[in-house]
């Protein structure tokens, strides 16, 4: 069996290339910028709709009204959102 031999950054590079092809939500953030609700609570590891409508409605992730009843989440605000949160006492 012939031996293959690549260099360490190459790899590194395929691999994450491999992985947005493949997953559209590696290690929780998303590919795209505005989410649905579900996507948005998914990212939040919340199942209570309330709770996102509370965060959205304090200001503390931002969301675009695009119908009466069609709401999307900016995903880089809920990342913010998140680092907001973070204890850094570990």
């Amino acid at each position: 069996m012939p031996l293959i031999c690549i260099q360490d950054l190459f790899l590194v590079k395929l691999t994450e290339q491999v992985i947005d092809q493949t997953c559209p939500t590696y290690k929780g953030k998303p590919k795209d910028l505005w989410v649905s609700p579900e996507e948005a609570m998914r990212l939040l590891r919340i199942s209570s709709v309330t709770t996102l409508l509370k965060y959205k409605d304090t200001g503390k992730i931002r969301a675009a009204r695009l119908s009466l009843k069609h709401i999307l989440y900016d995903s880089n605000s809920i990342l913010q959102f998140l680092d907001d949160q973070a204890l850094n006492r570990f």
